[in-house]
């Protein structure tokens, strides 16, 4: 019982991702949760699916990411240093973005918000975090 309900979960979860990804609207993703629940695992899950690549940071792990975000929030200045930081050229049709951790560099938060389908990073972007912040 325990095992349909997960599946259930795992494939509820992905087609909220896939609806995101066919979106001709979409805007970054945020996705939140409690600690240690699948969050990573779920969007590589759904990189190695549905994208040719993923371009993955992770700003706890990799404390010099964080100043990806420093300075101005130019969009292309971004988009090239997590090119530089996950050693992967980015082809946004192809390419989805994980910025795990986020909570680790604010500014990261709000250049996503400043994010519009004319000026985005990566074009596909989806963003992993921790739920609650320290």
């Amino acid at each position: 019982m325990v095992y349909r309900y997960c599946v259930s979960v795992k494939r509820r979860a992905l087609d909220r991702l896939v609806a995101w990804k066919n979106d001709g609207a979409r805007k970054p993703l945020v996705v939140r949760g409690a600690r240690q629940v699948g969050k990573t695992w779920l969007l590589q899950e759904f990189a190695s699916t549905y994208y040719e690549q993923v371009a993955y940071i992770n700003c706890q792990r990799d404390q010099s990411s964080t100043g990806i975000f420093a300075g101005d929030l130019d969009p292309n200045r971004i988009l090239n240093g997590i090119e530089i930081a996950s050693r992967t050229t980015i082809d946004p049709p192809t390419t989805l973005v994980i910025i795990d951790e986020i909570q680790e560099a604010p500014r990261a938060l709000t250049s996503l918000c400043r994010a519009t389908p004319r000026h985005s990073i990566g074009g596909r972007r989806v963003v992993a975090g921790r739920g609650s912040s320290k």
